[in-house]
């Protein structure tokens, strides 16, 4: 026996009357084509309605949205509108800056990373004892971690990691001096050594007993001349990320930069660097023990010509300094010497170091900790951001 056909055509849908009540027999989630693509196609402009702007439907549907939401399920709807909602906004998406500190890392880029600043993020001002005002980036709550930055960069290294650290840390970000942008207001050299005293007036000031160092290369170096200025007396914990205690290779140390940056070499940088600061910086880390990033530097791309403008606005000669105190230095008596518990973060495939300079570093510091980034570059952290606050809060647990 022939059944009935059910009213509305073969879809078995029943239309549902203006003004009435829904019929049972038409899902809660219709089939039918969306306003806005019916609106697209033409069809029923005398039946559509205004949609206000302010409105829910309005804020899903602005112009521009509407034909990408045609023919989408509810459900992709809403997961759309919750993605659209957690965006940063456009004055808060990377820009030059940000993709010139991709290009100088130089590892994989991290895809969906957070938006830079975190809920509650002051920026307050530390007077070090000499008169030089330091910037300091404070947000989070909880434990306290001190976020020590590499040459030439700013605070913002770490912002990729922000959002994973404010909810459980509260962080304090440094524009070490000279850095930043922000020009000496002083005529003090910044020197590593002046570095490690700047750090003591910003644990003082801040009154940070048992706070927990966190450096990666040179914030490395000021970690550990602070360690022989001062001591550890105060420290909760060191997490290290990767770095040598002595940069300059010999006969006896093969430990340094690159295995092979011997005292001639190291010269030979100091004349780069006064002669073309940025290309000097960009080369060094680029002519080094990656070869992705010696491949991207040979092609020029755009991100290497980013970085480059990035460089050449940085007041250099600061910089030089800075960078003349670090391959002067020797720090490896101070490493036996560290009694807090300290964590090892090191990338696989370093920029400059390899792999017997992260294990000799593991065996100097008593009950260390070492955890390698099998594909990550000079800067794991930035690298694999969730991963590296993942270890962090297991090693702080």
């Amino acid at each position: 026996m022939r059944g009935r056909q059910p009213r509305g055509g073969l879809s078995g849908l029943a239309p549902r009357r203006r003004g009435g009540a829904r019929d049972p027999r038409r899902p809660r989630h219709s089939p039918r084509r969306p306003v806005a693509r019916r609106r697209a196609l033409g069809g029923d402009r005398d039946r559509l309605r205004p949609i206000p702007p302010d409105s829910r439907q309005g804020r899903l549907r602005r112009p521009g949205q509407r034909r990408a939401q045609a023919g989408r399920g509810s459900r992709a709807r809403r997961r759309d509108a919750r993605h659209r909602r957690g965006a940063p906004p456009a004055g808060r998406r990377p820009g030059p800056a940000r993709r010139a500190r991709r290009v100088l890392r130089l590892g994989p880029r991290t895809r969906g990373a957070p938006p830079d600043a975190p809920a509650g993020l002051a920026v307050r001002s530390l007077a070090a004892d000499d008169g030089e005002t330091i910037r300091v980036a404070v947000a989070g709550e909880g434990p306290a971690l001190v976020l020590l930055h590499g040459w030439t960069v700013s605070h913002a290294e770490w912002s990729p990691l922000m959002h994973e650290l404010a909810p459980r840390f509260t962080t304090y970000r440094w524009d070490a001096r000279a850095h930043g942008g922000h020009a000496p207001g002083t005529g003090t050299v910044p020197t590593v050594q002046r570095m490690a005293r700047d750090l003591r007036d910003l644990l003082e000031a801040f009154d940070l007993e048992g706070a927990t160092l966190v450096g990666h290369s040179m914030g490395v170096l000021t970690i550990w001349e602070y360690i022989r200025q001062f001591g550890t007396r105060g420290l909760g914990g060191l997490v290290l990320v990767d770095q040598s205690p002595k940069l300059v290779t010999d006969a006896s140390w093969r430990h340094g930069l690159y295995g092979d940056f011997d005292a001639e070499r190291s010269a030979a940088f100091l004349a780069d660097l006064e002669a073309d600061f940025a290309e000097a910086v960009l080369r060094l880390a680029a002519l080094g023990l990656n070869e992705r990033a010696r491949r991207k530097y040979a092609e020029n791309s755009r991100g290497w010509q980013v970085a480059r403008g990035a460089l050449r606005k940085q007041a250099a000669g600061p910089l030089v300094e800075t960078w003349r105190s670090l391959v002067q230095a020797d720090w490896r008596e101070v490493l036996p010497a560290i009694d807090v518990p300290t964590l090892l973060v090191y990338g696989g495939e370093s920029n400059f170091y390899d792999a017997p300079t992260r294990e000799w570093v593991h065996a100097a510091i008593p009950g260390s900790r070492l955890i390698v980034y099998e594909d990550a570059d000079h800067s794991p952290h930035q690298a694999a951001p969730r991963r590296f606050v993942r270890d962090l809060g297991e090693f702080l647990a």
